[in-house]
């Protein structure tokens, strides 16, 4: 009886060990499944930053290009505007030449 009450115990042991066996390799499989499901997501969340990264560059480039132009209308509204002004100054002065002629016609007659 001792004999195989002995028996019994080791095989029960045995039989424990190789369940716990199991139960630790069942437990990798899934540390393992886990660890890949997280590398996965990892990339696909990396390459979402990655083309939200490359959009804001886009939008980035887009608004340069925007004030760019907005300093280039600028540029070209006060050369429009200074263009104006001297074409008002030659007026401006040929008017006052125009008339300084004049005068100096009625003075040349009057003498």
């Amino acid at each position: 009886q001792t004999i195989d009450r002995q028996k019994k115990k080791m095989e029960n042991k045995q039989r424990r060990k190789e369940e716990d066996k199991k139960e630790i390799e069942e437990i990798k499989e899934l540390i393992i499944k886990f660890m890949k499901q997280t590398q996965e997501e990892m990339e696909a969340q990396r390459g979402m930053i990655q083309a939200q990264s490359k959009k804001l560059n886009q939008l980035e480039q887009s608004v340069q290009l925007f004030h760019n132009r907005m300093d280039s209308l600028q540029q070209l509204e006060m050369m429009k505007r200074q263009s104006e002004i001297i074409k008002e100054i030659k007026e401006e002065t040929e008017r006052n030449l125009d008339i300084k002629i004049k005068e100096e016609g009625k003075i040349q007659q009057d003498l």
